[in-house]
C-alpha cells in the first residue's frame, strides 16, 4: 500500500529482491533527527510493504524499484501522477488530481483519476478477473492482450470510443443514479452503458470517461 498526499510516484519493476525508494523533494525538506523525511513513512508487515507521506507538507516524489512480481495499491491525492512501468501482478492504482501511465504490465490491473489521462499497457491478463479504468476528464488509452476474453462495458458522456477489437454492441437497460441535493430533494440520473462481449465473453471491463475519447486497442 503506497499513499503519497502531495507529489507524484514513479514505479519500476526489476530484477532484484527488495524494494529500492528515492525520494525529490519539491522544495527545501529538512530531514529529522533520525535523517529521515519528515511525513515519510515506511513500514512493513508480513511481507507488504506500506509507504505514506503526509498530504500536509511539502510536496515529494517518489521513484521506486520492486520486483517484477510485485502486487501493489497506489493512491496520490494533490498534483501529482502515477507511473508504473514493467510490473507482474494485480494494481490498482488511484489518482484525485493527475494522470495514470502503466506500460508493460501482466497481470490485472484497475485505474481511476478524477481529473487526468490513463494510458495502460497490458501485455497479459490474468484470466477471470474484473478490470475497471474511469477518468472524471481527458482521453484514455487503454490496450489490452489481443486474445482476452471479456465482457467489456463502456460509459463515455463527452467523447468517443475507437477500438480495432470486434465488437458486437448492445446497450444495456439504463439504471438511474439518485443523488440527494439538499433536504427532501434529490436529482435522478440516466445512465446508459455499452456492452459487447470480446473473444466470447469473460470478465467484466468496464471503461468510463465523462470528459474525452477512450482509445481501445488491442496488442
Amino acid at each position: 500500500m503506497l499513499k503519497i498526499g502531495n507529489g507524484s510516484l514513479s514505479i519500476k519493476g526489476t530484477d532484484r529482491k527488495d524494494v529500492l525508494i528515492k525520494y525529490m523533494a519539491k522544495e527545501t525538506v529538512a530531514k529529522d533527527a533520525d535523517g529521515g523525511v519528515p511525513g515519510l513513512s515506511i513500514k512493513e508487515k508480513s511481507n507488504f510493504l506500506f509507504i505514506d507521506y503526509d498530504s500536509a507538507r511539502a510536496g515529494i516524489d517518489l521513484n521506486i524499484e520492486v520486483p517484477l512480481e510485485c502486487d501493489m495499491e497506489l493512491r496520490t491525492f494533490n498534483h501529482g501522477d502515477i507511473r508504473i512501468t514493467n510490473v507482474n501482478g494485480f494494481i490498482k492504482a488511484q489518482n484525485s488530481k493527475g494522470d495514470i501511465t502503466a506500460k508493460k504490465i501482466s497481470g490485472a490491473i484497475s485505474t481511476k483519476t478524477n481529473d487526468g489521462q490513463i494510458e495502460v499497457e497490458l501485455l497479459k491478463a490474468v484470466p477471470n478477473t474484473q478490470m475497471a479504468f474511469i477518468s472524471g476528464g481527458q482521453d484514455m488509452d487503454v490496450t489490452l492482450p489481443k486474445d482476452i476474453q471479456a465482457n467489456l462495458f463502456v460509459k463515455n458522456k463527452g467523447g468517443k470510443l475507437y477500438t480495432n477489437y470486434k465488437l458486437e454492441v448492445t446497450n444495456t437497460k439504463p439504471s438511474y443514479k439518485f443523488e440527494r441535493i439538499d433536504a427532501g430533494e434529490f436529482q435522478i440520473t440516466k445512465e446508459d452503458w455499452m456492452s459487447s462481449p470480446i473473444n466470447g465473453g469473460g470478465p467484466e471491463v468496464v471503461i468510463r470517461n465523462s470528459n474525452g475519447d477512450i482509445y481501445l486497442r488491442s496488442k
